[in-house]
């Protein structure tokens, strides 16, 4: 492991992605599920209807979130298999950086998946998801929802039931999360309306929430 803070990051994030390249278990995972799910709800739902951008971006989160739920949750049975864990308490390394680290991958992984959802669904629901305007609260939703995982998924995968207790721990803190990111992505769609409330906010705040107590308190969930 190198000397200083931002080598044992460095180095860590290398060796997630070096795995990732060598194997494609978590991104293939994650953009077959994305696309799937986007195909069978656009058969699903009636856009038609006057809330169609609403109703075609909140098909939009809702499979990014399952997907990132699903993606996470294998990057941790991953490590758990390849001893990952074992060998990291062997090493005296700091627990924030290893967050920053895990959370470096996930992000990364989130990214690619970003790069193939926006367009799909784009064409499938023809939204302008590719507008400037769209793309920050996409980004920032990706954000709020890597960090999230990243600190939560540790601790329910320490279970047995972790494939029952994944989704059960974060659906329920990650309901700001998706109702601001819906919200500012259909506000970045649709003509401004006065007295609108700062939903990219909630999701900048949302991500610095998450961003924050998982530097802090990451080592404590290890430890449980």
């Amino acid at each position: 492991m190198p000397p200083g803070f931002w080598g044992q990051v460095g180095s860590l994030l290398a060796a997630d992605l070096r795995r990732e390249w060598r194997g494609r278990a978590v991104v293939g995972l994650m953009v077959s599920f994305v696309c799937v799910t986007g195909l069978i709800l656009n058969f699903t739902f009636n856009l038609a209807l006057e809330s169609r951008v609403a109703t075609a971006v909140g098909a939009f989160w809702t499979a990014l979130l399952f997907a990132t739920i699903l993606g996470l949750g294998r990057v941790f049975v991953l490590d758990g298999e390849n001893g990952v864990w074992e060998g990291l308490t062997l090493i005296l390394l700091d627990p924030g950086g290893l967050f920053l680290a895990k959370l470096g991958s996930n992000l990364l992984f989130l990214t690619v998946l970003d790069s193939v959802a926006v367009p799909v669904f784009a064409a499938l629901y023809n939204l302008p998801l590719l507008h400037g305007a769209v793309l920050l609260p996409i980004a920032l939703g990706t954000l709020a929802l890597g960090a999230a995982g990243t600190l939560f998924v540790p601790l329910a995968g320490a279970s047995t039931a972790r494939e029952i207790l994944l989704p059960v721990v974060l659906l329920p803190l990650l309901v700001p999360v998706l109702i601001g990111a819906v919200q500012a992505t259909v506000a970045a769609l649709t003509p401004a309306t006065a007295g609108q409330p700062p939903w990219t906010g909630l999701l900048a705040a949302c991500a610095a929430l998450f961003l924050g107590s998982g530097y802090l308190l990451y080592g404590y969930l290890l430890d449980d």
